[in-house]
């Protein structure tokens, strides 16, 4: 009853490993992308070390979907480090380096922004990040964050970019706020703190743009629990909204990128028995994204053997006609996904945004969106004086682009 995917693990991965090798190499990396290893995925791992494995594009492959933090953890503890060649051991040695640095940096600026909001009497949600590596792999040096994402409320968000403009973050104009408040749930502030490395703060007041998803935050706020971040007090989600909230980057992201599907599978599994089931299903059917959740949690249980009651694959299993669409638009291998840059690659998958959403309503108006965005969010908030026409010309010229590259898959 899953999504009809052809899996890496039965066929060849990615364009650039050979087909000798591939189905190998792409094994191997799904079973390095976990915290904990059975015995049987240890010997495994250690058999296909031996075999004919593509160890330059396992490589690549693990920068691409973001996980070589984890790729390097676990040929260390198997003491497998030295088993892979001189240059691809180098670059993931590098990268999982890089990774560890940059986090630690990230938990210090972290802690000055949520010591500073909180002076000011607001108490944000720390989003995935650090919150979710700490929760889900109890190391969050092995998996990497761009950016410091925060939930506050609605109320608070003047306040809040106040407190990120004293803290040399630029201060956004008054019309990219409002422009982002009618089409967004963020605002991306950018600055520089501790080093001179520009950084992001995402300021959230929603989880999904336009009300598409409606979520009782006030509930998901009385659910979250403290962690600590270098024994500074922060706040978030709990492991049940946790999973929510990945599913729904999960599809902001297009189902691009193994890391989403990591983290999705390694909370299943470090938690399994506690979740709390009965809510999940129960919070995906009432914000109309069982159908998401579905997906995710079908994925990341072929793909990483995450352990989901097969209960709940019921319970949210969409109807045969929609896993049909789905699977024509999802990839074949997960692991050949387009890169970010990937324009025209991206945009066919534009249309899981909308097939991911249950209720009609939110569907058309996501479709809508999607066909018909304003230009300010392509062109910037400069074009607002745009004429009618002028307007109707960008939507109908981009409206042509995107049909042309989705019709031609």
């Amino acid at each position: 009853m899953g999504l009809m995917l052809m899996y890496p693990s039965h066929t060849s991965s990615a364009s650039e490993i050979d087909r000798t090798s591939g189905a190998a190499t792409s094994e191997l990396l799904l079973l390095l992308c976990r915290t904990v290893l059975t015995s049987d995925e240890t010997r495994r791992i250690r058999a296909l070390v031996q075999g004919p494995v593509d160890w330059t594009s396992l490589a690549r492959l693990a920068e691409l979907h973001e996980v070589t933090g984890l790729v390097r953890h676990n040929l260390a503890t198997l003491d497998l480090v030295e088993a892979v060649p001189e240059k691809p051991r180098q670059r993931i040695t590098d990268g999982a380096r890089q990774i560890s640095f940059d986090m630690m940096v990230q938990a210090r600026q972290a802690v000055l922004v949520l010591n500073r909001l909180e002076e000011a009497g607001i108490h944000p949600v720390y989003l995935k990040g650090i919150a979710l590596a700490d929760m889900v792999y109890g190391d969050f040096t092995l998996r990497p964050s761009i950016d410091i994402d925060l939930l506050v409320e609605k109320r608070d968000l003047e306040d809040a970019c106040r407190v990120m403009q004293s803290l040399g973050f630029l201060d956004p104009e008054k019309d990219f706020v409002d422009f982002h408040l009618a089409n967004g749930y963020a605002l991306n502030l950018h600055g520089r703190l501790l080093t001179e490395q520009p950084l992001a703060v995402e300021v959230h007041w929603a989880l999904s743009p336009r009300g598409l998803i409606p979520l009782d935050y006030a509930l998901l706020r009385r659910r979250s629990e403290i962690f600590a971040i270098e024994g500074t007090p922060a706040t978030r989600f709990s492991p049940e909204d946790m999973l929510l909230h990945q599913a729904m980057h999960l599809r902001k992201h297009r189902f691009v990128g193994l890391r989403w599907l990591c983290d999705a599978a390694e909370l299943i599994r470090r938690f399994d028995t506690l979740l709390d089931w009965e809510y999940i299903v129960a919070s995906s059917q009432s914000a109309g994204i069982s159908t998401l959740l579905y997906a995710a949690l079908s994925l990341s249980s072929d793909l990483l053997d995450s352990p989901v009651p097969p209960g709940v694959l019921d319970a949210t299993c969409p109807s045969l006609l929609r896993r049909r669409v789905l699977s024509t638009i999802l990839p074949e291998d997960m692991l050949a996904v387009p890169e970010m840059d990937d324009k025209e690659g991206w945009t066919r998958l534009a249309m899981i945004e909308v097939l991911l959403l249950d209720r009609p309503a939110a569907m058309w108006q996501e479709f809508r969106f999607r066909m018909f965005p304003p230009p300010e969010g392509s062109l910037g908030i400069g074009t607002r004086e745009m004429s009618r026409s002028q307007r109707l010309g960008f939507q109908a010229r981009r409206l042509a682009r995107r049909s042309v590259t989705m019709l031609s898959k």
